[in-house]
């Protein structure tokens, strides 16, 4: 259903706008692209720091220095879009989008408070 929609967005903005659809688009899916890659490396920092006790049987070369780096040339990447008149949207579009799904999360998922969650765990083996 929500696919749905976005093509019926699509093509809307095709028809009322042709000469500045592609871009917008483009600008648009960019922002997913960049920012699933941002959150890879920093849930790659967070994962090891976690387990860094732990003996894990493959090791990254270059960590952390490797997935940091990532992770701030693509925030650059991400900040310099705002810099670039046909990629603004990136931004201006991503950035609300984000918050807003971080806000339907914390009221929609969150609702458990700490000991209910503790309880749905199930017993300790």
């Amino acid at each position: 259903m929500l696919s749905t929609i976005g093509i019926g967005l699509a093509v809307a903005l095709n028809v009322f706008v042709p000469q500045a659809s592609f871009t917008l688009m483009m600008s648009v899916s960019m922002f997913g692209a960049m920012f699933t890659w941002l959150m890879i490396f920093v849930t790659h920092l967070y994962f090891r720091r976690a387990h860094e006790a732990a003996s894990l049987s493959f090791r990254m070369w270059g960590y952390p220095y490797a997935s940091l780096a990532g992770a701030l040339l693509m925030l650059a990447t991400l900040v310099t879009t705002y810099l670039t008149d046909e990629f603004r949207l990136t931004l201006v579009y991503g950035v609300p989008f984000v918050v807003a799904l971080s806000v339907i999360y914390a009221v929609w998922y969150r609702r458990d408070t700490p000991a209910a969650a503790v309880q749905t765990q199930g017993p300790k083996q």
